[in-house]
């Protein structure tokens, strides 16, 4: 993690601010894992895992499955807010990085990373990355407070 954080640092400082964004979205998810791992028996548990396969054309049951999806997505979100509450992160400083920083998307047999860009984000606004770089230094800095006194 400190080593993406490094070159996270690097390409801002060569003002390469959508590359120091992906770095930063690595290092965060990385740490993120790790806080999860050594937090299992306090965390609340993801419902992301669940996937519903039935291929009836009855309306009823169209109309379930997308009400039955649709509360796996809000449980997800009140779950990872709830999550960042528990590990003593500001939700709104939360809020503000998920918001500003690319997603990841790891496909295939050799995995592939692919970073995509919401079309509302500004890929090279340097107080956003420094306000994201800020967030997750706290973020590790909690981590360690928490998991390694």
């Amino acid at each position: 993690m400190k080593d993406l954080m490094r070159e996270s640092e690097s390409f801002f400082e060569k003002g390469t601010v959508s590359e120091a964004f992906k770095k930063l979205a690595l290092a965060h998810e990385t740490l993120h894992k790790l806080a999860e791992q050594e937090s299992l028996e306090t965390l609340t548990g993801s419902l992301g895992h669940m996937r519903f396969r039935h291929s009836s054309a009855d309306p009823l049951v169209v109309a379930m499955r997308s009400s039955l999806e649709d509360l796996i997505q809000h449980h997800e979100k009140v779950a990872e807010t709830l999550n960042m509450l528990l590990l003593g992160v500001d939700p709104y400083a939360y809020l503000f990085f998920r918001k500003s920083m690319p997603v990841i998307l790891r496909t295939g047999l050799i995995e592939q990373v692919t970073f995509v860009w919401l079309p509302t984000q500004n890929q090279d606004d340097r107080e956003v990355y420094l306000r994201c770089r800020d967030f997750v230094i706290e973020f590790s800095l909690r981590n360690d407070e928490l998991f390694r006194p």
